[in-house]
């Protein structure tokens, strides 16, 4: 998570992020400079995509012929 040093939810995130570590749950925490929506563009281009480029997995389903079908039973 990240959160800007001018940002209202700063002391809130901040004490998320200890409670996750001291229970041992994976988590990053950053502290950039602005409040909560500066840079967003940029912040979500390079920090948020990535995230979820690094840590989410999509697999192709395989579809069945006939579960798609929109006509009545």
């Amino acid at each position: 998570m990240d959160v800007g040093d001018r940002d209202g939810l700063r002391i809130d995130a901040g004490k998320l992020h200890e409670v996750l570590d001291k229970y041992g749950i994976a988590n990053s925490f950053e502290l950039y400079e602005g409040t909560h929506t500066s840079k967003m563009a940029d912040r979500f281009q390079n920090h948020v995509l990535r995230f979820f480029d690094q840590h989410l997995c999509f697999q192709q389903l395989a579809v069945i012929p006939g579960d798609l079908d929109s006509s009545p039973a």
